[in-house]
C-alpha cells in the first residue's frame, strides 16, 4: 500500500474553502491574515491546521477569536 503524505498546500486548500463558504468578506480578510501569520511563523503543518480549525469555527460561529466579549 503506498500512503504519501498529504502536503500541507492541500490539507490549507480544504480549510480555505470551508473559509471562503463560510464567512463573510470581512472575517475571511482576518482568517486570511492570521493563516498568513502562523505560516510565516513557521508553525508545524498539523499546528498549523489545528489552530485554523479552531479559528474558523469560532469566526462561523460568530464568536469572539480572542476570547473577549
Amino acid at each position: 500500500m503506498n500512503k504519501r503524505p498529504v502536503s500541507l498546500a492541500t490539507k490549507l486548500a480544504t480549510v480555505d474553502q470551508v473559509a471562503d463558504a463560510a464567512l463573510q468578506p470581512a472575517a475571511q480578510s482576518r482568517y486570511l491574515a492570521f493563516r498568513n501569520a502562523l505560516i510565516a511563523d513557521g508553525q508545524q503543518d498539523e499546528q498549523i491546521l489545528q489552530t485554523l480549525w479552531l479559528f474558523l469555527w469560532n469566526l462561523a460561529d460568530g464568536r469572539s477569536v480572542n476570547g473577549v466579549h
